[in-house]
């Protein structure tokens, strides 16, 4: 038996997502490992992107090839397969500057419907952006395949944690796609959490711009403009109800914003407080993940821990593919960013495939 799970976003921020993934699948199952550039049966316009050069890293990085393997030691069973497919879905601009949710939704629809091609055991949606526009999606109502979205795992993740630490806030940083849905907020008030303690903050194109060059200064930029427009939030806060804060937790509803999560800890640290600390939903998403992928629990709770099943993967297949072209100064930097955590994604993304026909942007005619 084969187990095939999808991890999607919008760009390369949910790769952090599926590098967790597959780190837990290797240090649990020992499989092999094959990177590979096959794709669904329709690959009309395909083709391969190698990279200029093979980066230095502490851990050995196979050579760009159709079909690296990595040994891992002797495994006893089955395969999985994990496919990271990029739903971009144009050169120049993502869903953020669609002109409505609906135009959003057809194009994420066809990117959903292109997933199906692979025949998933599972689909994560690691990205909170399209995790909001999914529900409004035809597939959302049609599909058996199960689909996790992010956004579920960061509501119990920041309510935990709130709920554990009563005179605490939590900023909220996401897209505005994500922040005006107020999926977080709403969720986390009828959960019982007092509005005081929730501060939302649209982080206005800096997905794209961690997308482009996670550590370009206008990076840096950004997050202290967000930050300093948070702090006016969190005084607000605390002149309504009379005291400050003991902690303020920044969650990172953008699974993009993990990579740089250094960088709001320093700016809060300036403009807030000293008590401060990340909830990266991107870490509760792939903890669950692989004990979903067994038991059929899509539930972003805690309560049960992963427990690995009896049989063993012998081995484990890393597929990454866009539609979209990734520059040599983007490749470069996740190379960066991954090349000591996870040199086996970093082959599969060196691998990856390049298919403009892997979906349509185009909306539906109403």
């Amino acid at each position: 038996m084969k187990k095939t799970i999808l991890v999607t976003d919008s760009g390369l921020g949910g790769l952090s997502v599926f590098a967790d993934i597959v780190d837990h699948v290797l240090t649990t199952y020992k499989p092999s490992v094959t990177s590979s550039t096959s794709g669904p049966a329709e690959k009309e316009g395909s083709t391969i992107t190698a990279p200029s050069a093979t980066p230095s890293t502490s851990r050995s990085i196979p050579a760009a090839s159709d079909s690296a393997t990595v040994s891992h030691g002797a495994g006893l069973a089955d395969e999985i397969s994990m496919i990271y497919f990029n739903a971009w879905p144009e050169e120049s601009r993502g869903y953020n500057h669609f002109p409505s949710k609906a135009h959003q939704a057809d194009i994420f629809n066809n990117a959903m419907h292109a997933m199906g091609k692979f025949h998933p055991d599972m689909i994560l949606i690691a990205c909170n952006t399209l995790s909001v526009v999914y529900p409004n999606t035809p597939f959302s109502q049609q599909t058996a395949i199960p689909v996790i979205g992010i956004v579920d795992h960061g509501v119990e993740m920041i309510f935990e944690t709130l709920t554990k630490t009563p005179d605490s806030a939590v900023i909220v940083f996401g897209t505005p796609t994500t922040t005006n849905a107020r999926s977080h907020a709403d969720a986390l008030i009828q959960k019982g959490i007092p509005e005081d303690r929730i501060i939302n903050q649209g982080c206005i194109d800096l997905a794209g711009k961690i997308e482009r060059n996670p550590f370009s200064e206008t990076v840096q930029t950004m997050i202290r403009e967000n930050v300093l427009q948070a702090a006016g939030k969190i005084k607000a806060s605390e002149s309504r109800i009379g005291r400050p804060f003991s902690t303020v937790y920044a969650a990172l509803c953008c699974t993009h914003f993990g990579y740089r999560r250094e960088l709001f800890i320093k700016e809060i640290k300036a403009e807030i407080t000293d008590n401060v600390a990340i909830l990266n939903p991107n870490e509760r998403m792939a903890d669950r993940a692989i004990a979903a992928s067994f038991s059929g629990d899509v539930s972003p709770s805690e309560e049960t821990p992963f427990s690995p099943p009896a049989s063993q993967f012998k081995t484990v297949d890393l597929q990454v593919v866009s539609r979209v072209t990734w520059g040599q100064e983007k490749i470069d930097a996740y190379t960066r960013l991954f090349q000591e955590r996870s040199p086996e994604v970093v082959t599969a993304l060196l691998n990856h495939e390049l298919n403009p026909g892997l979906f349509s942007v185009e909306p539906k005619v109403q």
